[in-house]
């Protein structure tokens, strides 16, 4: 019904250019645009507020409010909604499809293998690429120098994951296709395209839907802040009280004197160096998908006596233009 009231246009036909005949092509015009205004959105008397319920589409909606599916696109309309697919709250067995197929396999956090996990512990140093096939190293050397792998009896890696993702900023790698096992503490590498093998050592791991995806607070929390129900991304880098960033010294706190240390970071507490984990302003991935999506349920309703009156002008609009 939407796109049945826009205006046609004629164009010429490339494909037959070579004949005589059906030169021209009638299209819906669909450059044609019209929309609500600002103010007129604004008018208390128009619309009313509603959360949209698990599982309603806009169709459903609107043959609830209006009697019939077919004003679903004075329900977008009326809310700024371009893309229905991206803009309209998903059903929860969607949001659980897509973290099966966005989320697989683990994510491991990464430090430095050489610096241990305490005080001196760093952020890992090497970048892993995306399809590397990681391996669990003994965390011991060959007469070579070369880090010996755990092995079965035919010589071949016991433990192996395949990289899916690599996040430099949160020095985590999401890893699937995982066989044999993966724990906190063990030394993991792939090879380098040069034929040389890096590694770090996992310092937490966890089903990569459970696991951080950022850090975060809402703005009515902050200092100095008075947006509320804002979200407000925090620096991983960061010391916990946000004063100061790694290797910097902060103005108040206990970083004014010696620069943050990555055991100091929200991040390094995290996971879980140089002490037990710390979750605080933490957002799992699984968490940030079903905020996302709660962030778009609420929408404006226009009243019923009001949408007949706004079919007939969108329709006269599109016509005069």
């Amino acid at each position: 019904m939407y796109f049945r009231q826009f205006p046609t246009i004629s164009y010429l036909n490339f494909k037959n250019i070579a004949k005589l005949y059906d030169l021209d092509v009638l299209a819906r015009n669909i450059l044609k645009r019209v929309s609500f205004t600002a103010g007129l959105k604004e008018q208390a008397g128009l619309f009313y507020d509603y959360d949209i319920e698990d599982g309603e589409t806009p169709e459903i909606l609107s043959d609830r409010i209006y009697g019939t599916p077919y004003y679903h696109w004075i329900l977008l309309l009326f809310n700024d909604i371009i893309d229905p697919y991206e803009e309209w709250p998903k059903s929860s067995t969607t949001i659980e499809n897509t973290m099966i197929k966005n989320y697989p396999g683990y994510s491991m956090f990464l430090v430095d293998a050489h610096n241990g996990t305490g005080d001196d512990a760093t952020l890992c140093g090497v970048t892993f690429g995306i399809n590397n096939t990681i391996v669990k190293t003994n965390g011991t050397k060959d007469e070579f120098g070369r880090w010996e792998h755990v092995i079965d009896n035919n010589g071949l890696p016991l433990h192996l994951g395949l990289v899916y993702d690599w996040d430099r900023e949160y020095s985590r790698i999401d890893v699937t296709d995982v066989e044999g096992t993966f724990a906190t503490g063990d030394f993991v590498g792939a090879n380098n395209e040069d034929g040389s093998f890096q590694y770090a050592m996992i310092m937490r791991i966890t089903p990569s839907s459970k696991s951080l995806h950022h850090f975060e607070e809402d703005y009515l929390t902050g200092v100095g802040v008075t947006l509320e129900g804002e979200r407000k991304y925090l620096d991983p880098l960061s010391s916990l009280d946000g004063n100061a960033v790694l290797g910097h010294t902060g103005y108040t706190g206990s970083n004014t004197s010696s620069g943050v240390k990555f055991s100091e970071t929200r991040l390094g507490r995290y996971m879980g160096v140089n002490g037990s984990p710390s979750f605080t302003n933490v957002i799992s991935k699984e968490e940030y998908e079903w905020n996302k999506n709660e962030d778009i349920r609420p929408i404006r309703i226009l009243h019923p006596q009001y949408v007949q009156m706004v079919a007939e002008e969108f329709k006269n609009l599109l016509k005069s233009r």
